[in-house]
Order: structure tokens, then sequence, then C-alpha cells
């Protein structure tokens, strides 16, 4: 028998069972004990045996009801699992214990909530107990006070399935994002005979009119819902529900005990170990419950499922309902011929294939119409994208006149950029130059080098890009590029900036397409534009290297950078370096300005802020609130080890510090919520300015220029947003 791989992408922590909720249909014990700390230094062990993408994990806490263990363990547990990796990080609570210490810290550690909310007062208190509703919306009252998204999963019981449209209701006028699921049987607790959970028939009722919801109102999306469309036309599980979730999730109980999902914890019989005693991954693989649950999975593709043209995705449905229904004698949930309708699994992926080919079918024949699961399957720009937006630009909007909320701009998940500038020397002596790099003689040491790029992979940024000066001129660059090949990047991408200026021969070619991510080369125009500014020849031999790198096969992306001032942007330049990049054959090419800095001070320029080129299809993308330009996430760091929040500070602005204290203690220092002179509120022109929190304010390179036209073009978005359907 073939025993799927133990490699969960989510980890569920479950530090204690007991709930203070009474909900009538729960799974759960609502009593036990509370996970002692000991336990979260086994988990941080336990996550250390895990391969190496463990820095992809997503780490869940839920329950019973996780609060409960208290504000001091959730201070203690953040802290250690964060020393362990870099993980994103999210709660399923029911909120009552929430206050404002719990919101600072999860905000500190970017934590996102989910609470359990069934719809209205009288819905939710039906099903939860009395005063429910109100203490959980007490809650999420406290976390938009402090800017922090929140969204609900409600769950509906029979007696409640057609008040479904009542629900869906509530959710939109709450603009409270949610998903909506049936209430399933307990293996604890049996298939009771008091009405809990759904059938077949009810579970049809609720997801036709969840469907009819989506399909007549596409402003709005319904996670599991979406999840099932995707599921089809992917042709995969995008769902835990579906797919085979076996070695995908783990779930560690207060005691350490080690289960595929918390629906298990406490079922000893279903234990696949415990982080106290596992040693080797192979351990939990070979263990009885494992084997057992993989067993379940296959009998369902030999016997039950074999002729089902959707198994390839939907693999049968949940483990825990498979298992549950197999210990009550009970026939397999929600596909079975047992209950009306028949093999309702299966005729629902009928009916979203049938669905998804007629929309597609329209759009092939260029006919006009709605097409709702074609949104929701994420081919097409998803108009919810456009109320979110909306929702956002109102924000901030409606924050520049009084005053940001507290936490509003805390929860950033992930640094940026560093821009680490490991020498000084260069052969070309650039007008534009913003270090007034040339025959230079400080280098950052290479162990220095090393040591900084480990250190902020650790503390996951998305990208470390190598600076000059020209970096192919730093002393022994080979011997670096082999020393940075061996660091272990997790989800940091490294970058190299160069002017590709210096001879390189295949072998040093080879080795830089190989360490780095993306290979960016600076042409600044035609050979005539770009000469001019970078000496005579700079063009042809730029263009000689490009070419050797693009003939070589790699995975690297290669680009083009022109940096243009305003002047040459007006004369076209842009599309003269597009159109170089193309008989080049590279497609992604940067255009950006000259900044007011270095040696480009004495270019007989106006400095100008160019604004941002507004189209309709920009309005999908998510719209960011921001509270900076970039200082602070988009770090520069000297050949000497001296480390500024943004490279147009660099002549104007004292350091942070050097990194010979460390990267982590210099940032967290500046970057500290207390220290607001890096953000746009501290900029005295901005503090009036009613799109500061949407273009997080104008760079320090340009402080003293007119930027109007920027302002204008930020609040041009809200107009565009208006008239958009």
């Amino acid at each position: 028998m073939h025993l799927p791989t133990f490699d969960p992408h989510t980890l569920m922590i479950v530090p204690s069972m007991k709930c203070q909720a009474a909900c009538k249909y729960c799974f759960g014990p609502h009593e036990g004990s509370f996970m002692a700390r000991e336990t979260i230094d086994a988990i941080s062990g336990f996550i250390a045996l895990l391969p190496e993408k463990r820095d992809m994990l997503r780490i869940i806490f839920h329950g019973g009801e996780p609060l409960l263990a208290g504000y001091e363990w959730f201070d203690y547990a953040l802290c250690k699992l964060s020393e362990t990796g870099t993980f994103a990080y999210s709660i399923q609570s029911n909120l009552w214990e929430l206050n404002q210490r719990f919101v600072d810290l999860f905000a500190k550690y970017h934590v996102s909530v989910s609470t359990s909310l069934d719809g209205d007062r009288d819905i939710c208190d039906s099903q939860r107990g009395r005063g429910y509703f109100d203490r959980t919306i007490a809650g999420i009252h406290l976390l938009r006070d402090n800017a922090i998204d929140v969204s609900a999963i409600a769950t509906i019981m029979p007696d409640n399935v057609e008040r479904v449209p009542e629900i869906l209701q509530f959710f939109d006028k709450e603009d409270l994002p949610f998903t909506i699921r049936g209430a399933v049987p307990s293996m604890q607790h049996g298939y009771d005979k008091d009405n809990l959970y759904v059938t077949s028939h009810h579970l049809q009722r609720m997801l036709n009119q969840t469907f009819y919801y989506l399909a007549n109102d596409p402003r709005h999306r319904i996670r599991d819902a979406e999840a099932m469309v995707q599921t089809v036309l992917r042709n995969r599980g995008s769902i835990c529900t579906f797919g085979n979730c076996l070695g995908k999730y783990a779930a560690i109980s207060p005691e350490g005990d080690i289960y595929s999902c918390q629906r298990f914890c406490g079922i000893t019989e279903f234990s696949l170990g415990n982080v106290y005693t596992t040693r080797n991954i192979n351990e939990i693989v070979e263990s009885e419950a494992y084997i057992r649950m993989a067993a379940r999975y296959g009998e369902s593709s030999l016997n039950h499922c074999r002729e089902c043209s959707h198994f390839q995705y939907c693999k049968g449905g949940c483990v825990y309902s498979l298992l549950t229904a197999d210990k009550y004698g009970m026939p397999h949930p929600y596909c079975n011929e047992d209950e009306e309708p028949h093999y309702f699994y299966k005729k629902m992926f009928d009916k979203i294939r049938r669905r998804l080919a007629s929309e597609v079918s329209a759009q092939m024949q260029g006919i006009e119409c709605n097409t709702p699961y074609l949104y929701m399957a994420g081919d097409y720009p998803h108009p919810a994208s456009l109320w979110e937006n909306r929702r956002t630009f109102r924000l901030a909007r409606q924050w520049a006149k009084t005053k940001a909320p507290r936490n509003a701009f805390v929860g950033k998940s992930r640094c940026d950029n560093l821009f680490l500038n490991i020498t000084d020397k260069c052969p070309l002596h650039c007008t534009h130059c913003s270090v007034e790099a040339g025959a230079g003689n400080v280098e950052m040491d290479m162990g220095t080098i090393i040591r900084v790029m480990t250190e902020a992979v650790d503390m996951d940024y998305a990208e470390i890009s190598l600076n000059g000066g020209e970096p192919f001129e730093y002393k022994n660059f080979e011997l670096l590029l082999d020393k940075i090949g061996s660091i272990n990047r997790g989800r940091t991408r490294f970058a190299l900036f160069t002017n590709l200026y210096v001879d390189i021969d295949d072998n040093l070619a080879a080795k830089a397409l190989s360490v780095f991510n993306e290979i960016t080369v600076s042409i600044d125009g035609n050979r005539e534009e770009h000469d001019a500014r970078r000496g005579r020849g700079a063009f042809d031999r730029s263009c000689s290297n490009i070419r050797r790198l693009v003939s070589m096969p790699s995975d690297c992306r290669l680009s083009i950078r022109g940096t243009l001032t305003q002047e040459q942007r007006l004369q076209g330049v842009p599309e003269q370096i597009r159109a170089i990049a193309y008989d080049l054959g590279i497609s992604s090419v940067y255009i950006h300005g000259v900044l007011p800095i270095g040696r480009a001070k004495r270019i007989a320029d106006i400095f100008t802020i160019c604004p941002p080129q507004i189209e309709a299809r920009h309005l999908y993308r998510p719209l960011r609130l921001r509270n900076t330009c970039g200082i602070g996430y988009n770090l520069h760091i000297s050949p000497a080890g001296d480390v500024y929040p943004c490279w147009a500070l660099v002549d104007n602005e004292r350091p942070m510090g050097n990194v010979r204290d460390g990267l982590r203690k210099v940032t967290s220092e500046y970057l500290s919520p207390e220290n607001t002179s890096w953000t746009v509120d501290a900029v005295e022109k901005c503090k009036s300015c009613e799109a500061r929190y949407l273009c997080g304010g104008i760079c320090r390179g340009y402080c003293n220029t007119d930027c109007s036209a920027l302002r204008d073009a930020y609040l041009s978005i809200g107009e565009m947003l208006k008239g958009s359907k």
C-alpha cells in the first residue's frame, strides 16, 4: 500500500480543549488540560524535523478555545516559535477572552484572526448558547477598532438550512468575510437523534442557496464555495475536505500528541506520535493510525469511488467523516445511494463542471453573459476585488481626516527588500549614479556579506539584492558566488543589479545564473542615450554580455532597468528600452526615475514626481494602505556596513546603525512602534494630505518637490472605483 508523504503545510496547535461556549454540534469535549510551555519547546523541535520547506508552514491556534490558555502562554509561544522559523500565524477563536493586550500581541506577530459566528443574534445563539453573539461581536469590534481584519466561519444546522439567505445577508450587512459549512457528525458523540448534523439533503439545499447567492451577486466571496469551483477547474483539491489531506496537515494536542487534524485531538487511537518522543518523520508514517487512515482512502478509491470521474480531486471527502461513518455503521457520508439526493458529492461536482463548461463556451463564442463560476475559479478578475478596494479607499480617506487606528500598520507579514552594496568600485562614472561609485577602495568583508544575507533570510526578507558600485568588480566575486549559493534561502529571492560592462566568461555567467533568482541589467536607452551617460562603448559591451546570459539555459529571470529623467520619459526613451529588451530576448523591463542623490544631484534636471498611470485593470489589484513610501522596508547597506532606512536618505540622514551590531537589532530599534519618525505622519507636507495613506508619503529624496499630481492620481482611484461595476 502506498503511504502518502508526511509533509504538512499547516500545523494546528491546540493550547486548550476547554471552551466556555456550549455549541450544540461541537465535535469536541469542551474540557481538558492546557498546553504547557515545555510542549511549545517540544513543538519547536518537532518543526525542525519537517522538510526544508517548513519556512512555508502555516500555524493555526485552534481549540477548544485557544485564548483560554492566557496571554502569557501566547506571548511565550509566539516568541519561541518565531525563533524557530518565520511562519504565517492565524487563530480560530470565539474572541470572548480577547483584550487589548492580545490584540497588540497578535498585531506584533501578524496573527490573522478568524472567529465562529453562525449569523445574527437569533440564529447564532440558538445554536451556540445565549449571549454568544454579543460576546463574539464585541471581539470583532475590538479588532476592527485596531484596524485588524477578521473573518468568520458559519456552521449550519438542519433547523437553519432554510435561513441560509438570511445568514448570507447578515454577513453582507456586517461587511464580514466568511465561509459557510454544515455541521458534521461527531466521532465522540455519535450520530445523534436530535437533528444536529446536516444530511445530503440539507447540504444540497445549503450549497444551492450559496451558489445562487454568488451567481447573482458576484461582489462577494465565500471561501469554501470558491474552493469547490477551483477544485474542479484545476483538477486537484484546494480545500482539506477534498483531495486527501493526510500528511498535508498536522495537529498537536495540549499533551503534545500528533494528529492529522484537530478534529481527532483526544481520540488516542488516531494519534500519530508525540512531539516529546518522535525523533523522525518515518515514525509518523509508520504509525498504526497513519496506515489506517491511508488504507481508508485506498478503500474509497478501490471500491466506493472507483468509477467516479471526480475522484482525482474529491478523494472521497473528509477522512474524519469517513471514519466516523465507519465507526457507527453508516454509509459513505454525502455520497451514497441511501440518502436523497443520491451521490450528492458527484452531482454537486457534475453541476459545477457543467456550469464552468457553459461559461467557457460562451466566452469562446463571444457571447456576453455573466461568468460567476469563472470569477470563483480565479480565471477572471473578481468583482469582489472592486468592493474590497472601495472599502480600503474609504478607510484611507477616513483615517486621513482623523487618525489611523492603533496597530493599523503593524500587521506587515514580511520585510521587503534589502539592498546590499558590496563595493563602491565601478568601471563607469555614470552621470546619474546615486552613490558616486568609481575608483573606490571600500568593499564589504565577504564574511559580513554572508552573515547579513543569512540573517536577512532568517528575518524572511522578500528579496536581497547585491548592488554596487558594480558587483562584478568585487574582489573574489566568483568565490563570493560560491558562498552565496550555499545559503539556505527559504522564501527569500536573491537578485543582482549590474551594468554588465565587465568581461565575463561562460563559467562566471553560468555561476551567476545559478545563484540569483533575477539579474537586472542597467540600460538607459539606445546606444546614443546610454553611452552619453555611461561612456563610449558601454552600450555594446553590456548588450554583448546580456546576449551571453540569454543564450545559456537557466531558471534565472533576466530583466532590464532604465533610470530616466523626466525629460527622457517625455522623449520616449522608455519605448526605446522596451524595444531593445525585446530584441535581446528579455520580456521584463523596469523604468525608474532619477533620485536627486549622489552624483545625480549635478544633473541639470527639474526633478518631478511622475504620477502613476491608473488604468481600469489596476482597480482589481489589492489596494494597500501604507504609512510609509518604503522607508524602513527597503533598506540600503553601504559597503562600510552602515544601514540606512532607504537609499534616498544616504546623503541626508545618519545611518540607523551598522551591521556589525546585527541586522535584526538595528532594524528592530528603528522600526519599533514607538518610533514614528519614518512614517508619513512625520512629514510636514503630508500631515494634511487626504491621500497620504494611499501613497505612503512622498519619496524623501523629493521632499522639496511639488507632489500635487501624485495626490490627484491616487484620489482619482476613488472616482474610478465609484464608476466601476
